[in-house]
Parts: C-alpha cells; sequence; structure tokens
C-alpha cells in the first residue's frame, strides 16, 4: 500500500505535459480520445436519470392534459344540457334525460306538463330582469324539489 501511494504521489506532482509525455513514450504514442462509450461509462447514470425525469414529465403533462380536457368536456356537456340561469335541464338535456329514464323504465307512466308564465314581460319590465330571473331561479328550485330522481324538468 505504501509503494502504491508513493508512486501515485510521484505522478501527482507531474504537470501534464510531462506525464502526458511519459505516455507517449510508453504507449503508441497517440493521445488518447474518448469515445462514446466512455462518456456512457462515466455518465451513465445520470443521463439515464435525465432521460427518466423527461419521461415521467412528458407522462405527467399527458395525465394533466386528459384531466383537463375531461373537465372541459364535462363543462360544455353541462352548458348544452342545462340553462345557465336556472340550473335545470335545456331542452337537448331535457330530451337526453326524458330517453334515458324511458329506456329505463319503460313500464312506467309518464306525464308530461308545461308551465308558462303570462305577461312574464311585464314582470321584467316593471321589476326589472334581474327580478325575473329571480323568479325563475326560485320557482326552478321550488319545482325541483318535489321531483324525484326519476324525473325531469326542462326550461325551453
Amino acid at each position: 500500500h505504501e509503494i502504491i501511494d508513493r508512486l501515485n504521489g510521484g505522478v501527482a506532482e507531474l504537470t501534464d505535459t510531462r506525464r502526458q509525455a511519459i505516455t507517449l513514450d510508453y504507449t503508441s504514442r497517440k493521445l488518447y480520445q474518448y469515445e462514446l462509450s466512455d462518456y456512457l461509462y462515466q455518465y451513465g447514470l445520470s443521463i439515464l436519470l435525465v432521460v427518466l425525469l423527461i419521461i415521467a414529465l412528458i407522462a405527467v403533462a399527458i395525465m394533466k392534459y386528459r384531466e383537463m380536457r375531461a373537465a372541459h368536456e364535462e363543462k360544455i356537456r353541462q352548458l348544452v344540457d342545462h340553462d345557465p340561469l336556472t340550473g335545470v335541464f335545456s331542452l337537448d338535456g331535457f330530451r337526453k334525460r326524458a330517453e334515458e329514464l324511458l329506456r329505463t323504465h319503460p313500464d312506467t307512466p309518464y306525464l308530461l306538463t308545461y308551465a308558462n308564465i303570462r305577461n312574464f314581460k311585464f314582470i321584467n319590465d316593471s321589476l326589472g330582469m334581474s327580478a325575473g330571473d329571480e323568479l325563475l331561479r326560485f320557482w326552478a328550485n321550488r319545482t325541483l324539489a318535489t321531483l324525484s330522481d326519476e324525473e325531469a324538468m326542462g326550461r325551453v
């Protein structure tokens, strides 16, 4: 051990130029050129970790994109199928829900009602649009409270 330590100490004392000259004298007289395999051996673990990190980041980005897309699709479906003012089904949403209920319970008798607030324009004109909107929301909420899960309500 002591001899090797002394030799290493002596080699460490040499300048880089002298060390290269000795190497050239006792080898094929060519300076060593690093190849790809040398770099892979030296930095292989780091390269692997960087590649795995990039793959993980791409996978996370794809998952986030899919989640965001699903949320946007659900929001669009909600906007298409529901009336934005009252929250009840729109005409399309009502049709879809009614078809679903009829398919699920084909033998159940059903009733279709239509409600029209006469002279609703008078309410909007005299009390304001916000009062008319509030009346529609109140009417929708009260009506929805009386419906079961197997009944549907829509606003046309």
